[in-house]
């Protein structure tokens, strides 16, 4: 070869060359098409490892008590995954209707809802706690729930719901006094322009 011209070595030389620098492109096509799928089996087995926790912890311990389970739903609302908190919530509100662990999560599922944006949804959880106001430790939820259903009309802008969160706090008066109660009044107030008070 070394009496043959120039150019007919390197006419041989090419097609070597692209064959040769086509592989690694071919394999990167090939390896980000084997991560996709890594990442979506990973994401599966994650997901049945939560399910089988789940299972080991209830056969290792029983069912979860309504009171753990609201510490889950207030954890999980705390790290702000909504979705997840209001599925926990609203097991705790079906499956103990009447506990104070289902008025308690119901509070929690409102805020949840009103976090989320949810108004309406968020509107009939104080709603609902607030019209238990005559149970035992419903004192520990009440005002923030009237609180908050004045946040929410006026997030809705709507004055019927200001003036329920009013006359909820005039029938409600033991809880006239609690700071929370007080701020809520002057807030409703105020987005209804009465300044007279």
């Amino acid at each position: 070869m070394s009496g043959a011209p120039r150019g007919a070595r390197l006419r041989w030389l090419a097609p070597l060359l692209g064959v040769v620098l086509a592989a690694p492109v071919a394999e990167a096509a090939e390896g980000s098409a084997v991560a996709a799928k890594a990442q979506t089996e990973l994401a599966n087995v994650e997901q049945e490892l939560g399910t089988v926790n789940r299972a080991v912890m209830v056969s290792r311990f029983g069912e979860l008590t309504p009171e753990q389970r609201l510490a889950n739903g207030e954890l999980l609302y705390r790290f702000k995954d909504y979705s997840r908190a209001s599925v926990v919530l609203s097991e705790i509100i079906e499956k103990f209707p009447g506990s104070i662990a289902a008025l308690e999560a119901t509070f929690l599922r409102g805020q949840t809802y009103y976090a989320m944006g949810d108004n309406y949804a968020a509107r009939r959880d104080f709603r609902a706690v607030i019209d238990r106001a005559g149970e035992p430790r419903a004192s520990s939820v009440v005002p923030d729930s009237l609180a908050r259903l004045v946040d929410v009309g006026i997030r809705l802008e709507d004055t019927a719901t200001l003036d329920e969160a009013l006359s909820r706090m005039s029938q409600l008066s033991a809880f006239s006094s609690h700071p929370r109660v007080v701020y809520g009044r002057g807030k409703a107030l105020y987005a209804k322009g009465d300044l007279s008070g």
